[in-house]
């Protein structure tokens, strides 16, 4: 079993991965950018801390909209919100594999991941993870099985890969664990966890 290092409070983490912080560049004010480290959560209370002022993105209207009914949130995230390309991307979903989180408190965890427009990056792999949104005990977690670092082209992929874990595996339940493989060695994961 790899050590496990962890950055971040998690009952039971991911086996064989490392935990690191996850790192988000947030305009905290017109014209200053700040790498803030810890969920995305973490983030906007730390963007508030250096800037009083600071107001949480306004979701894009594909988010709003979708976010008047959970099933349509799940079915714009999982069916690819950003068109046909996302679609196509090949994903294997293991389903119970982490403790469950509420189906409804874990749509809220990604529905913060789409209101970021910059690009995610993840520490050089394989084997580690960052816990990138935690809201309610319910969290996403962002891991890097590459030999070298990841960088994705938007946060929305991974809004999008968790979305998919929640439409296969709680399509009818209340209740979501598992973990999605996508191509390109990366994958997500929605479970319960203590935040």
């Amino acid at each position: 079993m790899a050590q496990i290092t962890m950055a971040v409070e998690s009952p039971d983490p991911p086996e064989k991965y490392t935990i690191l912080p996850a790192q988000f560049e947030i305009e905290v004010s017109p014209g200053r950018t700040e790498v803030l480290n810890g969920t995305i959560q973490e983030a906007f209370a730390q963007a508030v801390a250096l800037n009083p002022d600071f107001k949480l993105p306004v979701p894009t209207d594909k988010v709003a909209g979708a976010a008047e009914g959970v099933n349509g949130l799940v079915g714009e995230v999982a069916g690819g919100v950003t068109g046909p390309a996302d679609r196509k991307r090949a994903t294997r979903v293991i389903c119970g594999n982490f403790p469950s989180a509420d189906r409804g408190r874990a749509i809220e965890a990604i529905q913060y991941l789409m209101t970021l427009t910059t690009a995610p990056r993840m520490g050089s792999g394989p084997g580690v993870c960052a816990r990138v949104s935690c809201t309610n005990n319910a969290a996403v977690y962002w891991c890097n099985d590459n030999h070298g670092v990841k960088l994705l082209d938007r946060w929305e992929m991974i809004a999008q890969s968790a979305g998919f874990i929640v439409n296969t595996c709680a399509s009818v339940a209340t209740t979501v664990g598992g973990q999605n493989f996508e191509s390109g060695n990366w994958n997500s994961i929605v479970r319960g966890d203590s935040c």
